[in-house]
């Protein structure tokens, strides 16, 4: 491992390079010096963190990489709320196609990305160009993305007393608003310790994300 690093950064000093210079089992055990400039989480997502950048490799296939005739894929929920989980988290998002001998991309795959797309037509205002945060993630409900003075709420999961609380949310709201449902009605609760979301009884719960939108006084820090 030594001699590899050393032979890389002699030959490209300013090479980018990521955390698989170790056995694939091994992501992250070897000293810290050789985890590289970025993490590849495979197979999962990874974990909140805006200190090092990351990204999670995953596979549409729902049984690995490559090419398998008639594999089913990941549903569209399971796809988006991967993306969300990888956005709100502060990382990248690896989504693996598997082309078949001729080079095609199978129907049902091809299929997915169209629908995924087409979600991001509406909502990749989100998505693309934020940073996760400044609400840590978590599986059980969803997450944040912030760009500028927007923090865009995504929750993937409303509780069911109505009312989403985020701890440690720092700030002055001066507007908000629901992305998935312009006609819903959201209010802000100031707390001791973030803030209380309660969407309006009436209001719908998008099955997959419900997105609120929080206009904040200054640009948010992460």
């Amino acid at each position: 491992m030594d001699e590899t690093w050393n032979l890389i950064k002699s030959l490209a000093p300013n090479i980018v390079i990521n955390n698989r210079l170790c056995n694939l089992a091994d992501y992250n055990q070897q000293p810290l010096t050789y985890r590289g400039d970025f993490g590849t989480p495979e197979g999962k997502i990874g974990g909140f963190d805006t200190n090092t950048a990351w990204e999670s490799c995953i596979t549409l296939q729902k049984n690995g990489w490559s090419y398998h005739r008639n594999e089913p894929v990941l549903s569209l929920k399971e796809c988006l709320r991967t993306l969300v989980l990888t956005a709100t988290g502060d990382g990248n998002l690896l989504l693996d196609v598997g082309p078949n001998e001729l080079g095609e991309i199978p129907t049902n795959q091809a299929e997915r990305f169209l629908q995924i797309g087409e979600w991001l037509k509406k909502y990749g205002v989100t998505i693309y160009g934020t940073r996760g945060g400044p609400v840590k993630c978590d599986a059980s409900w969803g997450g944040t993305t912030h760009k500028g003075n927007k923090i865009f709420v995504h929750a993937l999961g409303w509780p069911p007393s109505g009312i989403l609380h985020l701890h440690d949310l720092k700030g002055k709201v001066t507007a908000s608003r629901v992305v998935t449902d312009e006609s819903a009605l959201v209010k802000v609760t100031p707390t001791g310790d973030g803030i209380d979301l309660t969407l309006d009884p009436k209001s719908t719960v998008n099955q997959v994300d419900t997105i609120v939108e929080l206009t904040m006084k200054s640009p948010v820090e992460k």
